[in-house]
C-alpha cells in the first residue's frame, strides 16, 4: 500500500576522523552479484562530490540518488555523515551489499544499510489500476477505464 509520505532507500556512510585521505564504494548488484567500484575519492568530500563518485552503480540501474553530508563532533573528533537517497520508489533493495575500501585513510568509516535497518527501505511503488470520476458542466458523472499506474498522459486523455 502507497502512503502520501513515502520513504526513499537510504544508505548512512558515518566518517569518523576523516583526514583527506581516500576510499572507494563497492557496491553488489542484488541480482547478478556483480561488484561496481567507484574511483578512489577524499574521505572528507562533500555531498556532491560522493555523490559524483558513487552514483554509477544507481545510474547504470535506471536510478538516481541525492547525498547529503552532516558534521558533527563526537568527542572533540570531526565526523562526516553522509545521506544517501535513491530519488525513486523501489519494490526490493537496489543492492545486496554496500561497502568502503580504504585507501589510505586512517578514519573510521561505517556504513549503515537498509539491509542492517528496515527504516531506511523503500516504500514499494504505486501499483495496479485507478479510475477518475468526472462531473459534466450538466452534473452528470463519468468514468473513465482502468488506467495502470504506468500509463502516460496520451492514455489518459484517448
Amino acid at each position: 500500500m502507497h502512503t502520501s509520505n513515502p520513504s526513499w532507500e537510504t544508505t548512512i556512510v558515518k566518517i569518523v576522523g576523516p583526514t583527506g585521505s581516500k576510499f572507494r564504494t563497492r557496491i553488489t548488484d542484488p541480482t547478478t552479484g556483480d561488484v561496481t567500484e567507484s574511483d578512489t575519492f577524499e574521505d572528507n568530500s562533500s555531498g556532491s562530490r560522493f555523490r559524483h563518485y558513487a552514483r554509477g552503480y544507481f545510474s547504470r540501474r535506471g536510478m538516481d540518488i541525492s547525498v547529503s553530508r552532516a558534521d558533527t563532533e563526537e568527542n572533540g573528533v570531526t565526523v562526516h555523515t553522509y545521506t544517501i537517497k535513491v530519488n525513486k520508489l523501489i519494490a526490493s533493495d537496489s543492492y545486496s551489499a554496500f561497502t568502503i575500501q580504504k585507501a589510505g585513510t586512517g578514519a573510521t568509516i561505517t556504513v549503515t544499510t537498509p539491509q542492517d535497518d528496515a527504516s531506511l527501505k523503500s516504500t514499494p511503488p504505486l501499483s495496479g489500476t485507478y479510475k477518475v470520476k468526472c462531473f459534466g458542466p450538466d452534473g452528470k458523472e463519468g468514468l473513465t477505464d482502468a488506467i495502470s499506474v504506468g500509463s502516460s498522459i496520451s492514455t489518459v486523455i484517448s
